[in-house]
Protein backbone atom coordinates (compact mmCIF):
# COMPACT_ATOMS: atom_id res chain seq x y z
CA UNK A 1 0.00 0.00 0.00
CA UNK A 2 1.27 3.50 -0.96
CA UNK A 3 0.15 6.31 1.53
CA UNK A 4 0.09 9.68 0.09
CA UNK A 5 0.83 12.26 2.86
CA UNK A 6 -0.88 15.45 2.41
CA UNK A 7 0.27 18.67 4.35
CA UNK A 8 -3.32 20.11 5.61
CA UNK A 9 -3.26 23.78 7.14
CA UNK A 10 -3.99 24.09 10.47
CA UNK A 11 -5.04 27.05 12.30
CA UNK A 12 -1.97 27.92 14.31
CA UNK A 13 0.24 30.44 12.71
CA UNK A 14 3.79 30.89 13.39
CA UNK A 15 5.42 34.48 12.45
CA UNK A 16 9.23 35.97 12.99
CA UNK A 17 10.64 38.68 13.70
CA UNK A 18 14.34 38.52 12.01
CA UNK A 19 16.49 41.57 13.10
CA UNK A 20 19.62 42.67 11.60
CA UNK A 21 22.68 44.59 13.41
CA UNK A 22 21.13 47.92 12.62
CA UNK A 23 18.01 46.75 14.79
CA UNK A 24 16.00 47.09 11.77
CA UNK A 25 13.00 43.97 10.92
CA UNK A 26 12.83 41.80 7.74
CA UNK A 27 9.37 42.49 6.46
CA UNK A 28 8.17 40.97 2.98
CA UNK A 29 5.34 42.62 0.85
CA UNK A 30 2.02 40.11 -0.22
CA UNK A 31 2.04 39.32 -3.49
CA UNK A 32 -0.69 41.29 -5.20
CA UNK A 33 -3.02 38.27 -5.52
CA UNK A 34 -2.33 37.12 -2.24
CA UNK A 35 -5.98 35.91 -1.31
CA UNK A 36 -5.16 37.35 2.31
CA UNK A 37 -4.04 41.16 2.87
CA UNK A 38 -2.47 41.33 -0.68
CA UNK A 39 0.29 44.15 -1.47
CA UNK A 40 0.61 44.87 3.03
CA UNK A 41 3.91 44.38 4.64
CA UNK A 42 3.87 40.56 6.45
CA UNK A 43 6.69 38.88 8.56
CA UNK A 44 7.93 35.50 7.81
CA UNK A 45 6.17 32.41 8.61
CA UNK A 46 2.61 31.57 8.25
CA UNK A 47 0.38 28.19 9.03
CA UNK A 48 1.45 25.47 10.96
CA UNK A 49 0.60 21.77 9.16
CA UNK A 50 -1.87 19.50 11.13
CA UNK A 51 0.40 17.64 14.26
CA UNK A 52 3.38 19.85 13.27
CA UNK A 53 5.66 20.89 16.01
CA UNK A 54 5.67 25.31 16.26
CA UNK A 55 9.23 25.73 15.96
CA UNK A 56 9.05 23.04 13.03
CA UNK A 57 6.70 24.79 11.21
CA UNK A 58 8.10 28.39 11.80
CA UNK A 59 11.07 26.90 10.36
CA UNK A 60 9.63 25.21 7.02
CA UNK A 61 7.55 28.70 6.90
CA UNK A 62 10.53 30.97 6.60
CA UNK A 63 12.87 28.21 4.44
CA UNK A 64 9.88 28.50 2.06
CA UNK A 65 9.04 32.28 1.99
CA UNK A 66 12.74 33.50 2.16
CA UNK A 67 15.12 30.44 1.80
CA UNK A 68 16.24 31.31 5.21
CA UNK A 69 17.79 28.85 7.82
CA UNK A 70 16.53 30.34 11.09
CA UNK A 71 18.85 29.57 14.60
CA UNK A 72 18.80 30.86 17.77
CA UNK A 73 14.79 31.09 17.93
CA UNK A 74 13.00 32.76 20.62
CA UNK A 75 10.06 32.89 21.94
CA UNK A 76 8.14 36.03 22.09
CA UNK A 77 4.69 35.80 22.59
CA UNK A 78 0.55 34.09 21.69
CA UNK A 79 -1.64 36.18 20.27
CA UNK A 80 -5.00 33.89 19.96
CA UNK A 81 -3.85 31.51 17.19
CA UNK A 82 -0.36 32.84 16.35
CA UNK A 83 2.70 32.29 17.89
CA UNK A 84 5.59 35.10 17.47
CA UNK A 85 9.34 34.29 17.78
CA UNK A 86 12.48 36.09 17.24
CA UNK A 87 15.67 35.73 15.99
CA UNK A 88 19.06 37.78 14.63
CA UNK A 89 19.36 37.52 10.94
CA UNK A 90 22.31 35.20 9.89
CA UNK A 91 23.06 37.31 6.58
CA UNK A 92 21.85 34.26 4.41
CA UNK A 93 20.65 35.41 0.80
CA UNK A 94 16.71 35.93 0.65
CA UNK A 95 15.43 33.92 -1.94
CA UNK A 96 11.04 35.06 -2.15
CA UNK A 97 8.39 32.91 -2.88
CA UNK A 98 5.42 33.42 -5.34
CA UNK A 99 3.76 34.66 -1.98
CA UNK A 100 5.86 37.70 -2.00
CA UNK A 101 7.22 40.53 -4.35
CA UNK A 102 9.75 42.05 -2.17
CA UNK A 103 11.30 42.24 1.26
CA UNK A 104 13.37 45.21 2.98
CA UNK A 105 14.92 45.59 5.95
CA UNK A 106 12.86 48.67 8.53
CA UNK A 107 13.81 50.30 11.30
CA UNK A 108 11.35 50.88 14.08
CA UNK A 109 10.83 54.37 13.33
CA UNK A 110 9.23 53.33 9.55
CA UNK A 111 6.92 50.94 10.73
CA UNK A 112 3.15 51.22 11.13
CA UNK A 113 2.04 50.49 14.99
CA UNK A 114 -1.23 50.59 13.35
CA UNK A 115 -0.43 47.55 11.54
CA UNK A 116 -0.76 44.38 13.75
CA UNK A 117 2.80 42.57 12.22
CA UNK A 118 4.77 45.71 12.24
CA UNK A 119 3.31 46.84 16.01
CA UNK A 120 5.00 43.47 17.09
CA UNK A 121 7.90 43.93 15.43
CA UNK A 122 8.26 47.37 17.06
CA UNK A 123 7.92 46.04 20.30
CA UNK A 124 10.50 43.04 19.60
CA UNK A 125 13.15 45.83 18.31
CA UNK A 126 12.71 47.45 21.76
CA UNK A 127 13.06 44.51 23.48
CA UNK A 128 15.96 43.63 21.68
CA UNK A 129 17.66 46.89 22.10
CA UNK A 130 17.34 47.46 25.45
CA UNK A 131 18.56 43.63 25.99
CA UNK A 132 21.77 44.51 23.95
CA UNK A 133 22.18 47.47 25.99
CA UNK A 134 22.19 46.37 29.52
CA UNK A 135 24.75 43.77 28.04
CA UNK A 136 27.22 46.14 27.49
Amino acid sequence: MIRIRINKDSKLVAKIILYNSKSEALMLTRSKDHNKFPGELDLPGGHLHVGEKIKQGLAREVKEETGISIKKVKFYKKKNNKYFFYAKYNNQKITLSKEHTNYSFISKNNLDKNNFFERIAIKVLDKVNKNENKDK
